[in-house]
């Protein structure tokens, strides 16, 4: 996948004050209405990652989204027309949720892999 180069924006996503994120153009759908198939299930915007950004709203806000390769955490933001992805927490920084997602992630690829 090519990846375009992120944005940035100076922005208190967590309530310790503001910070400076990385911001993901992703590609727009065909469909006006259908916004969440945007932001869910598709690959990793970051540049070398493999990994599907992953629905992950289980104890997060509603849009949280992880990475199921490189364990980043986003933001999902935009509109069907414009979506994005705010990149919300390092890709090293692991949760036990982030660590469910790819551990899942891993089995998908090596079963995509094995067949």
């Amino acid at each position: 996948m090519t990846t375009a180069k992120p944005t940035y924006i100076q922005e208190d996503l967590d309530g310790c004050g503001p910070r400076r994120h990385r911001v993901y153009a992703m590609p727009a759908t065909k469909m006006d209405h259908d916004y969440w198939s945007t932001v869910t299930d598709v690959a990793c915007p970051r540049e070398a990652c493999q990994g599907i950004i992953r629905w992950a709203e289980n104890g997060y806000v509603p849009g949280y989204r992880i990475c199921d390769g490189c364990g980043a955490h986003f933001i999902a933001a935009g509109s069907a027309q414009a979506p994005t992805l705010i990149q919300a927490r390092a890709a090293g920084q692991r949760t036990d949720l982030t660590r469910q997602i790819m551990a899942s992630g891993k089995a998908r690829r090596s079963a995509a892999l094995a067949g």
